[in-house]
């Protein structure tokens, strides 16, 4: 990994982790992140969008397809989202 791999990565580790996650499960999501951001696959994940409320929520409850908007099981699975935004590293 190149130095700003590592320094994503490591952003990423601790944004996942106050999102919710362990460690070792915030540490294997970023891991696969720094791959598919060499691949440049446009799939994200819903812990790196800025919509995410703390609650597990989307902001922009119609976009996920989840009953009740309610993401708690998909938060650690690349998808594609035309509504995904994120403003922060």
């Amino acid at each position: 990994m190149t130095g700003a791999e590592i320094d994503r990565m490591v952003s990423r580790v601790e944004r996942f982790v106050a999102r919710g996650l362990n460690l070792i499960d915030a540490t294997a999501l970023a891991d696969k992140l720094v791959i598919r951001d060499r691949d440049g696959d446009d799939h994200r994940l819903c812990l790196e969008c800025d919509h995410l409320r703390p609650e597990g929520r989307c902001g922009v409850r119609t976009v996920a397809d989840v009953p009740g908007g309610r993401l708690i099981d998909v938060l650690p699975i690349l998808q594609r989202c035309n509504q995904f935004k994120k403003t922060t590293p």
